[in-house]
């Protein structure tokens, strides 16, 4: 719950609040304030991250009257992930965060690193569990990339408070929050809404142009969102759109190419009304690209997925191939020249993940798959 934090005990102490300019942190610094406890707020930035997080850090800090200290991550970001492999930039991000607030903290002779972790984050949860045993709101547990020093502590106001809950306390104190209206990557592993580097596609490489473009075109995706009502995100490469709820993909992909994105003339976005889908990556040799064999693999894949009926005389038009029977959608997306993929699947039929991969592993000679599942449910759509 929304007050299950002992705040009195901290009234006294020096408190540093990472604040990252969303709804859980904004809720976390006015529960401190609320509770006559005097902090300091870190916010971080770099060059490819959106700036409606930073107006929102800047402008709840002038109103609280709060120190705010904005440090930027540029440079290490970019070491992180030029000429890297990185599948998912999240974590690692948030271990650079973390270290330099814990390197601030020290400096400025801060008692306690105060985050607006909620309740929803159930594995971050299972962590603290067994790091600090069964106080989930204060210990010395920060993040595994980090080395906490034994005079710091980390508190966590919200770590039993639900999104829903942590909602309703905005509301009821008349604290608005400006969101991004990504859609937090929800058909990857890691969720995390806010950032537009997590849209890159699973096997691709990050290199300049591409965090530049997904900055660009993530935030006039959000724009576009905004606007709606949605959420709107789409990943590179391979320039697949998410909205939430879905149905507005064409328009934002319309919306992109009218304020000046290069994209293909034709948009790879789920666009069926069956009820399983799949996004998958797979790395795949290059002696299947441009070349008959990968139209007899995507064939064959079919076959075994069992589509009812199958246009053999497909062919790769601008990198993509389209297979669309009564029982299957099957779209395949080619990423780039070193063998990368996108294979966008719709069903009827549910799929075990590791039946798929070995399905998809036998036609295409690979190993290196990623699959991510989602089921057109009401309950996956946004409210």
């Amino acid at each position: 719950m929304i007050y299950d934090f002992n705040f009195q005990y901290f009234t006294n102490k020096k408190i540093l609040i990472q604040l990252s300019g969303g709804k859980d942190s904004i809720a976390c610094l006015a529960l401190l304030i609320e509770n006559h406890i005097a902090c300091s707020a870190i916010h971080f930035i770099h060059d490819y991250a959106y700036s409606i997080p930073t107006d929102e850090a800047k402008r709840i800090c002038k109103n609280y009257n709060v120190k705010l200290q904005i440090i930027d991550i540029t440079k290490e970001i970019k070491e992180l992930l030029l000429n890297n492999h990185i599948d998912r930039p999240c974590r690692k991000c948030k271990g650079i965060m973390d270290k330099k607030t814990v390197e601030y903290a020290i400096k400025h002779k801060f008692d306690f690193i105060c985050t607006g972790d909620s309740g929803d984050d159930t594995s971050l949860i299972a962590r603290l569990k067994k790091y600090n045993g069964s106080d989930l709101f204060v210990g010395n547990y920060f993040n595994k990339a980090v080395e906490l020093p034994s005079m710091i502590k980390i508190i966590r106001p919200l770590i039993t408070t639900s999104s829903k809950e942590i909602f309703e306390y905005l509301n009821n104190k008349g604290i608005t929050v400006n969101r991004v209206s990504d859609t937090g990557d929800k058909y990857l592993e890691y969720s995390r809404e806010g950032c537009p580097l997590q849209f890159k596609d699973y096997f691709a490489d990050y290199t300049e142009n591409l965090l530049l473009k997904l900055k660009k075109y993530n935030t006039l995706c959000a724009k576009f969102a905004k606007s709606k009502g949605i959420r709107a995100s789409i990943h590179l490469p391979s320039e697949f759109i998410i909205t939430i709820p879905k149905g507005y993909e064409t328009e934002c992909y319309n919306y992109l190419k009218e304020n000046g994105c290069e994209l293909k003339d034709s948009n790879p976005s789920f666009n069926s009304i069956f009820p399983n889908e799949y996004l998958i990556q797979l790395q795949i040799s290059d002696k299947y690209i441009n070349n008959k064999r990968l139209d007899l693999a995507i064939i064959n894949l079919a076959i075994k997925l069992g589509c009812s009926v199958i246009n053999k005389n497909q062919e790769i038009i601008n990198n993509s191939l389209t297979l669309k029977t009564s029982d299957i959608f099957l779209n395949i997306i080619l990423i780039h020249e070193n063998g990368k993929a996108l294979l966008l699947l719709s069903s009827r039929k549910n799929y075990k993940i590791n039946e798929l991969k070995k399905l998809i592993s036998d036609e295409f000679g690979t190993q290196k798959i990623f699959i991510d599942y989602k089921q057109n449910k009401a309950k996956r759509e946004m409210k």
